[in-house]
């Protein structure tokens, strides 16, 4: 057995993995573990989000530990790259967990996520656009299932707009359409390459937009992998969603109580990608950046 952990601005995720004789997922878990948290009002990572992470990864260890892990690979996302105490917080994390902190750079983050979708959904030789959506960070991907011709990272996320919008309470339309002009800037800031056949979601908001719409009491990966969401519904969730504050959210039957303040601020992400693209509707990949590391790790093997 070997693990991934993947550390992002919103959620830190372990992934234990048998790649002998073939890949297999042996355990997966997601904790809403909030390095982010006031990010964007200093620019660091602060002490409180930093220790509870860390606790997180600890805990990390001992569930590796109970399935006699030889490996662990600890991975960071934009965060990393963008916080200005990041050193430091490397520094911090590898004496409390012995773990060395790889940083990965936008491209590899799209790269990973690219190889989760096509290694995991049955795509043929269609043109795709994978769009990541984190909590600090949106990746886009433009190939087929053989090649990446184009791919880039723009620092709009979940965690991000929510943040720069006040989107975890009730807001009104003034508020989201300078939110929508906000994203939509931003998406006008990709460069010009050919149009996709389909897009492929992949990342927190997604698959928790899936469960909202299959209205899952309980999550499940089996029922959200290779789901589609209609743009329609998109837009559907977005009115449902600002009409209520935090504490009508979490009663929203598929959405997690730990999402419930930032899910608003990924859907009119979603919302502005498919807009951008003129698509009725988003493939959904519940095997995100996490999948795509532990093939990497697999292979170097």
């Amino acid at each position: 057995m070997n693990a991934v952990i993947e550390i992002g601005t919103n959620s830190l995720k372990l992934l234990i993995y048998k790649d002998q004789p073939n890949f297999q997922v042996v355990y997966d878990k997601t904790s809403i573990s909030r390095l982010g948290e006031d990010y964007h009002k200093t620019g660091k990572i602060s002490y409180p989000a930093l220790d509870r992470n860390i606790e997180e990864i600890n805990n990390c260890l001992k569930i590796c530990n109970d399935y006699a892990c030889r490996q662990v690979s600890l991975y960071g996302t934009m965060i990393f790259r963008a916080a200005e105490n990041s050193q430091e917080v490397l520094t911090k994390i590898y004496q409390k967990t012995k773990l060395n902190l790889q940083i990965l750079n936008g491209e590899e983050e799209a790269k990973y996520s690219f190889l989760a979708a096509t290694s995991s959904l049955s795509l043929a030789d269609r043109k795709i656009l994978v769009v990541d959506t984190g909590g600090g960070s949106t990746e886009f991907i433009s190939g087929s299932k053989t090649q990446i011709n184009y791919q880039t990272s723009l620092e709009l996320g979940a965690v991000t707009l929510t943040d720069l919008f006040s989107l975890d309470k009730r807001v009104n339309l003034e508020t989201l359409t300078r939110a929508k002009n906000y994203i939509n800037k931003q998406l006008a800031s990709l460069p010009n390459f050919p149009h996709p056949e389909l897009i492929v979601g992949i990342g927190g908001t997604v698959t928790t937009i899936s469960a909202i719409v299959q209205k899952l009491q309980v999550y499940s990966a089996q029922k959200v992998q290779a789901s589609t969401i209609a743009s329609r519904q998109v837009t559907e969730l977005i009115a449902q969603l600002a009409c209520k504050n935090f504490q009508e959210r979490q009663s929203i039957i598929g959405l997690s109580a730990k999402r419930a303040d930032i899910i608003l601020g990924g859907v009119l992400i979603i919302n502005s990608i498919l807009d951008k693209f003129e698509k009725n509707d988003i493939l959904v990949c519940d095997n995100g950046l996490r999948y795509g590391l532990a093939l990497k790790e697999g292979r170097k093997k």
